[in-house]
């Protein structure tokens, strides 16, 4: 208990101030735990920011994973909903900041980038697999996969210089209607689903998640909030 309190405060304190801005003090403060028991647990902050990012990485890839067994419904709004949560979450902000942060602990970007890599390919494979399931031969899956992936991602990012969540929305929206047209053409149909009510509820979906991320991209930059 003592050990998922420290990590939990930990979590917090990285999304309010990024990696730059953690005090290890401040986590066994926030935990509501002493200096010492702090260290009975975590030696050193690369330690506790590799646990907590261990610890980070499972939860997403448990629930995306549960999200990807689902088999029901549109594959391609569940995948979108998926990645949106997780590139507009605390977890790729943190991430980006740890391992592409310059001056940082390089050994300690390796470690949590090999954590994200491992989590993500797992991932990644789930949705493959879903979208398989679904009607699409494998490399059609791979491609949709990727390019879903990417748009996404490059949402995210742009979080960096602009903060839209409607209009990040709306070409969420617009990607389903191309890609429905281009499967349609390739004799897959049905698997997206444009009807309006669909697609809005899609919109809604990926615009809560940008607007939770507000902060994420400033915060972790490398410096304080």
């Amino acid at each position: 208990a003592t050990r998922a309190r420290i990590i939990d405060a930990c979590i917090k304190l990285l999304r309010a101030h990024g990696y730059a801005g953690l005090r290890t003090a401040a986590v066994s403060a926030l935990a509501g735990v002493s200096r010492g028991a702090m260290l009975h647990h975590f030696a050193t902050k690369h330690d506790l920011v590799v646990a907590t990012m261990r610890a980070i990485n499972q939860r997403s890839l448990d629930k995306s994973l549960a999200r990807a067994a689902a088999g029901e419904g549109d594959p391609i709004a569940a995948l979108i909903v998926d990645f949106s949560e997780f590139y507009f979450g605390d977890l790729f902000f943190i991430e980006l900041a740890i391992t592409l942060g310059e001056g940082l602990d390089k050994r300690l970007g390796k470690e949590v980038r090999e954590l994200l890599v491992q989590s993500r390919f797992r991932i990644e494979g789930a949705w493959r697999a879903r979208l398989c399931k679904a009607g699409l031969d494998d490399p059609l899956a791979a491609d949709v996969l990727a390019l879903t992936q990417s748009l996404v991602r490059g949402f995210a990012l742009r979080q960096f210089i602009e903060k839209n969540p409607e209009r990040i929305a709306d070409l969420v929206g617009v990607w389903c209607r191309i890609l429905a047209g281009h499967l349609a053409g390739l004799g897959v149909g049905d698997l997206v689903d444009t009807k309006p009510g669909a697609i809005r509820a899609l919109e809604a979906s990926v615009a809560a998640a940008v607007g939770r991320a507000r902060g994420q991209a400033t915060a972790n930059r490398g410096g304080r909030k």
